[in-house]
Parts: structure tokens; sequence; C-alpha cells
């Protein structure tokens, strides 16, 4: 990247957009919806739509774009930075990269810095809570579980819950149906639909503790603590399951 800091950017991902308009920049076409931006664009743009923009750099979050994509928007000339938004903690220093692109260095980690105040005062007060052990559905055809490294997993533990995946590498691992690994709920993520059955988890659901998460767990950037409070009533009733 140049010493110069970029004044137009194109973001692929939400959180890099919403993050870049906070710092006042100018997006010119962002893969998810940001009120401010001045184009929405496909989750994975052409590479000429992209250059039609004429950014002056573009912006990847690796946690939702491919490292292909970003090789064919660097083959095409175009200027590509990416950044990682897949944990809270990423997410504060990703503030912290834009900071340096836009050299709006100062707002970048005063914001950075708010987030993870919020974050550390958060788990601060459930370090002594019991948490449940839950297992989340994140697709059903292969049947798809949230494993860690993923902002799932970190909403989840922020709210107060124990990820039974935690223990495998992949992020979303593949599994076989019935598979408990221990936990007391099956979550589902929301998108899934009332026709989806699982048979090996019928027991848990005859029971009420097959639930699913509410639509704010796929928010991304600071919007994760929306999903956290969001989630909170969950955690509250999963409570009051385990103890009845």
């Amino acid at each position: 990247m140049s010493q110069e800091p970029a004044r137009s950017f194109v973001a692929l991902g939400g959180a890099v957009a919403d993050e870049l308009i906070r710092l006042g920049t100018r997006v010119l076409g962002a893969t998810e919806d940001a009120t401010e931006c001045l184009g929405h664009l496909d989750r994975t743009p052409a590479v000429e739509t992209v250059t039609n923009l004429n950014p002056d750099l573009v912006v990847a979050d690796i946690s939702v774009t491919t490292m292909d994509s970003v090789t064919a928007l660097r083959d095409a000339g175009l200027e590509v930075e990416t950044v990682d938004t897949s944990s809270i903690k990423r997410t504060a220093g990703m503030i912290r990269q834009l900071g340096s692109f836009t050299g709006n260095k100062m707002e970048a980690t005063r914001l950075a810095n708010d987030l993870e105040g919020e974050l550390n005062d958060r788990l601060d007060r459930l370090a002594y809570t019991h948490r449940p052990v839950v297992l989340v559905l994140s697709w059903p055809a292969p049947l798809t579980g949230c494993g860690p490294a993923t902002l799932i997993h970190d909403i989840l533990w922020t709210a107060g819950l124990a990820n039974a995946l935690s223990g495998y590498t992949d992020p979303w691992p593949e599994l076989d149906e019935g598979i408990y690994l221990g936990a007391d709920v099956v979550l589902t993520l929301p998108f899934f639909e009332d026709w989806v059955v699982f048979e090996g988890y019928a027991q848990m659901g005859e029971l009420g503790m097959m639930m699913p998460l509410p639509e704010a767990i796929t928010a991304t950037g600071r919007s994760v603590f929306t999903a956290v409070d969001a989630i909170t009533p969950l955690v509250r009733q999963i409570h009051q399951h385990l103890a009845a």
C-alpha cells in the first residue's frame, strides 16, 4: 500500500464497511448493507464491477472473502488489503488497521479500545458463572456445526455459553447426526427452515432443549454486543431448563 492514506474504498464485508463509515471515509461499494455506502455489491463481486468503481483501496475481510477473490482483484491491478473479523478481538485489530489505511489512527484506536473494553467488562461479569454447553448446528446438508475461530463462537462465550465444538480445529466442522459432545442444549442458526428435521436430536427436541438462535446472532463488527444482548433471554431460558 502507498504511504498516502486512501480516500475511497470498496469494502468486502459488512463490518469493514461499517467501520470505514465511522471513520468518515468514502465507501464506494460494499458486499453487505451499509446505510451510508454508495453501492451494494454481490457477496463475491465481479472483478470488473470493483474495477469500475475505481477505489483507492479494496479492504477484504478474509472471514467472509476467499483468497481466490483477493488474488483476482490484485491481478486486475487493484490495491487490496486484508483484515480478519472472525473474533471480537480480531475485529478490534481490524479497526486499528483501518486507522492506518485511512490516516485516522487516533479515532480508530479509540473505537478499538472501546470495543475491547466492553468485551473485557462483559467477560469479567461472567468470570464465576456456570456456562451451559451448547452444540450449534449451522447447516443441515451436510450437517455442519459452528466451531471455534468464528464470530458466533465468540458471541456465545460472551453471552455466557460454552461451545461443545470448541476443541475442533475446523471453524465449520461436518458432524454425524446425533453427536452431542456433552452438550446440554442443541441450538440452530435462524435460517433453518421448519421442515429441517434432525432425527438424531429428536430427544432433545422433545425435552425442549433444541432451540433456534435469534437472527441477531449473525451480527458483525461492533454489532456483536447487540447479538449478545439478543440471546441473553435464551441463556436464561437454558439455565431454567437445566435447573428444572
